[in-house]
């Protein structure tokens, strides 16, 4: 006898879900009744559901998912992540982690409900103009309705994916969702992307790198899109230009590579080194290199007679520096048509600012400047992670004085590996970045790196992991301070001002998060030196556990004084 599925007529919802689960294995979010019809189509569809404790972790989690099934290069390379939230507070709640994810580049689709368009005028219980809200954040805004809903679908998708990729938003009135669905033409909305430029232009441009004398190589997100990096380490082989590279696109090219200077972006320490490399360069290529990862000190920083080549997913419009070519399209095709045919040693000569070995120079002043310790400080605490956490490992951090350190110290040998919020540099994140990734790729080991303030934000997100039986290790820096923002208010001479945890407590000793970690069903550990660091690191990721680690790391108030 037939199941109750395959009698039903198709609703609207089991359209939508059908065709995401072609782009995604997972959907995360927080249901509530207007979604509930959505979320069992997407169950019957085969994409799984994951609950969070709020719509910010939910996005972020999608996030994770989307860059692990990216980096096992399966079919998954092109996948969308898919948030779910229900109408009023749930949509307000997803603003922060929408703007993230468009600011990060990540497609995303965003499910919502919103009442029956009969009712919107006299109801006006959990009631806000949701398009409104989030029209400035997104790439589109599509309302579905039962006669077009497959149209609406492929367009969002393609458009979430099409040049730069980013954020749409998909909304679902709640007397829509379970109406028939009318048959609907998906190949109005096929997903096509450019070519790169012709072949005049790519043969000038080609002379350009070949008979350079200082040329650079910038890197940034945008060489994580499928293919990208892959193709840019092929022709780094052949043409080891010196590189650069922004905290997002760091393992692209293998850090311990000679030729990889190093980092940069953030951190007024490195900005201060690798800013006159760039400014002494004569070619600059920007491969994906994205200006919302920089800082104010990256305005318009080469040099006026340079010959800047930008490889770019879509048009910059963002004013930052000018290129003097900008080629539009896939990434990795780009990179491959660039540099075919070009042999260039990477070496430089002359130069105002750094001198005839001035990549060296600035790599081993980049390593000076951000030196591993073997003290019980973030610099010594990040050397031991960086030396104990498999290389195979997705390593998520969250937004903090932490962050930059670990940006600038840790190298990375491939890829993907470090997952940040860099774009809009939001605090919280790395929970759902690491709960996501584990559900995703649950054989590889995850970190997740967050700082005392972030941690405080996300402590709900430890029953996410409890539920799921994820053995992610969590690494918490505790200075009972929000760090970064109290170093800038002494920077300006301004009094201490809500920036430390325990008020105006001396002798406040901080949250015992070992203790917090046990009381949600997971290991918690207060770590009181480095030998004890790489011990607690070593058992975890030894272990067959099905629960997570936290690991509970005081340290010096001040700690980063000097440091970034």
């Amino acid at each position: 006898m037939p199941s109750s599925s395959e009698v039903r007529e198709i609703r609207v919802v089991d359209v939508i879900a059908q065709r995401l689960a072609r782009e995604t294995r997972f959907a995360f979010g927080v249901p509530g009744g207007e979604v509930l019809s959505l979320i069992d189509a997407l169950r019957l569809a085969g994409t799984r559901f994951v609950l969070a404790r709020h719509e910010s972790s939910a996005g972020f989690m999608a996030e994770g998912a989307l860059r692990s099934d990216r980096w096992k290069g399966a079919e998954g390379g092109d996948a969308l992540g898919v948030l779910v939230a229900t109408l009023g507070p749930g949509v307000a709640n997803c603003v922060n982690v929408v703007s993230h994810a468009q600011q990060s580049r990540q497609p995303l689709v965003v499910l919502t409900g919103c009442v029956a368009a009969a009712d919107a005028g006299t109801y006006t219980h959990q009631v806000f103009d949701h398009v409104s809200v989030l029209r400035p954040l997104v790439k589109a805004s599509f309302v579905v309705a039962a006669g077009t809903v497959g149209e609406v679908v492929e367009r969002a998708i393609a458009l979430a994916k099409e040049g730069v990729p980013g954020v749409v938003h998909i909304e679902v009135p709640v007397d829509v969702a379970d109406q028939p669905a009318e048959p609907h033409s998906a190949s109005l909305w096929e997903h096509v992307r450019s070519g790169c430029g012709d072949h005049t232009t790519l043969s000038a441009l080609r002379h350009s790198i070949q008979n350079a004398k200082r040329p650079l190589l910038l890197v940034g997100l945008g060489a994580l899109a499928p293919g990208a990096a892959e193709a840019l380490r092929e022709v780094h082989a052949r043409c080891p230009l010196p590189v650069v590279t922004s905290y997002e696109a760091k393992g692209v090219v293998d850090e311990h590579d000679p030729r990889c200077v190093g980092a940069a972006g953030l951190s007024p320490r490195a900005n201060a080194i690798v800013l006159p490399l760039v400014r002494d360069a004569d070619v600059v290529v920007l491969v994906g290199f994205d200006p919302v990862e920089l800082r104010h000190a990256w305005r318009h920083p080469f040099a006026e007679d340079a010959t800047i080549i930008e490889l770019a997913r879509g048009a910059g419009l963002h004013g930052m520096f000018r290129a003097t070519s900008t080629l539009v399209g896939d990434p990795a095709t780009l990179v491959r048509q660039l540099f075919d045919g070009v042999a260039h040693d990477g070496g430089w000569s002359g130069g105002e600012h750094s001198g005839s070995e001035g990549p060296e120079v600035a790599r081993k002043q980049l390593r000076d400047a951000f030196p591993s310790t073997d003290t019980f400080e973030p610099t010594g605490l990040i050397a031991v992670l960086e030396q104990h956490t498999p290389p195979e490992a997705i390593v998520c951090v969250d937004t903090g004085a932490h962050r930059i350190l670990i940006c600038q110290q840790w190298r990375f040998r491939e890829p993907a590996r470090l997952v940040q919020s860099n774009g809009t540099s939001t605090m919280a994140c790395a929970l759902g970045f690491a709960a996501g990734a584990k559900i995703a790729e649950p054989q590889r080991p995850v970190l997740a790196v967050i700082g005392d303030g972030g941690l405080e934000m996300a402590l709900g997100e430890l029953g996410t992991f409890r539920d799921e039986k994820l053995p992610v290790m969590i690494v918490v820096f505790d200075d009972r301070s929000l760090a970064l923002i109290e170093k800038k208010q002494r920077a300006r001479d301004l009094p201490n001002l809500g920036v430390d945890f325990g008020g105006t407590d001396p002798d406040f000793a901080g949250t015992d998060y070992a203790a917090i970690a046990r009381a949600f069903g997971g290991v918690g550990v207060r770590i009181e030196s480095l030998a004890q660091l790489q011990t607690e690191l070593a058992a975890a990721f030894a272990e067959d556990r099905d629960v997570f680690t936290l690991l509970h790391c005081p340290i010096p108030r001040h700690a980063y004084d000097d440091r970034i």
